[in-house]
């Protein structure tokens, strides 16, 4: 399951004597990750230290500091209290790590990060450095593999690696982690939301959902993960979709929420459809196998079976752009709930 990991340097507000096109960038990517604020697909995680370290840099958005850069630039598009309620809502919302490892205390000898990561700031370095520390710690003590924890930052590296030993440390559970321990890790890093949809296991995911909101998620991430992979131009506002009362019933009766295989199959052929690709494998579902007859409608939509494997079939309903998913079949059953 990923776990995504957020460096509090992307909250840092810029200092009062900012450029304009700082000012952009630091709004731009709350804006961009506010998204995650709301989000119920997976962990999150933010060390428990980043608001003292964001006052401690003078850094944390404060009204007055925000207003005079808003003045001063003539920027129309925010307000002081927009700014404070995205960076508040990352660092009261989310999982704090220390908490998580049940870690008390912990020191490391001098960090070193591949490629070497510099910051306006020595406390902000640390953190970087201590974040991806105890991401490591994570996958050491529940056996998770590195490929699965993700950090949001804004540096341009894609990867980042990180090694360091444990030269102080008050853990709950003792017996498995000792001082010594000698980290040497490397993890994906994201600096934008669509760069974090092209790196995530969404067959993963689905495996995790325990809402129907997060799997309406999971189906997003993977849609506009292949539509960037296959160049096509879509946005979540795009995609206007919904699973009808029996969707997930009969996704867990044929096994499509346990085996990876096949969610990513199921993933696939219900991006097809959002997408409108692949049509070759898509049918019309008809009111009886006469070779004139209609294909079935209700109110303006219109029945569909779309292939996900010889065994499998998707049925869902379509009016325009607006698609309701009714259920997964197996090969001999042309049956489809009303939208």
């Amino acid at each position: 399951m990923a776990s995504l990991f957020i460096d509090p340097f992307i909250l840092a507000c810029p200092r009062e004597n900012c450029s304009e096109q700082d000012f952009n960038d630091f709004v731009n990517r709350l804006i961009d990750w506010q998204e995650l604020k709301d989000c119920d697909w997976t962990d999150i995680y933010i060390s428990k230290r980043s608001t003292e370290i964001l006052f401690q840099e003078n850094r944390y958005p404060l009204w007055g500091h925000l207003q005079k850069i808003i003045d001063l630039f003539g920027i129309d598009y925010i307000q002081p209290k927009d700014v404070v309620n995205l960076v508040d809502a990352f660092l009261d919302k989310f999982q704090k790590i220390e908490e998580t490892l049940k870690i008390n205390d912990a020191l490391f000898d001098p960090y070193e990060t591949e490629p070497k990561i510099v910051r306006d700031s020595i406390r902000f370095q640390e953190i970087l450095c201590e974040t991806l520390a105890f991401m490591s710690l994570k996958c050491h003590l529940y056996e998770e593999e590195s490929k699965n924890q993700i950090l949001i930052s804004n540096t341009e590296v894609k990867m980042i690696g990180i090694k360091t030993t444990i030269v102080l440390l008050d853990i709950a559970e003792k017996n498995r982690l000792q001082v010594g321990h000698f980290i040497d890790s490397k993890f994906t890093c994201c600096s934008s939301l669509e760069e974090l949809t092209l790196c995530i296991n969404t067959a993963l995911l689905w495996k995790k959902c325990a809402t129907v909101n997060a799997f309406n998620k999971v189906v997003s991430v993977h849609t506009l993960m292949r539509a960037s992979l296959t160049g096509i131009k879509r946005n979540s506002q795009d995609l206007n979709f919904k699973f009808l009362k029996n969707f997930l019933t009969t996704v867990g009766t044929l096994h499509f929420d346990k085996e990876e295989g096949k969610i990513t199959r199921l993933l696939n052929a219900i991006s097809d459809v959002l997408l409108d690709v692949n049509l070759p494998s898509t049918h019309a579902l008809r009111l009886n196998k006469g070779g004139n007859s209609v294909q079935i409608e209700i109110g303006g939509f219109k029945a569909f079976r779309k292939d996900i494997d010889y065994e499998y079939h998707l049925h869902y309903w379509k009016n325009g752009g607006k698609i309701s998913f009714s259920k997964v079949v197996v090969h001999n059953d042309f049956s489809i709930d009303n939208p």
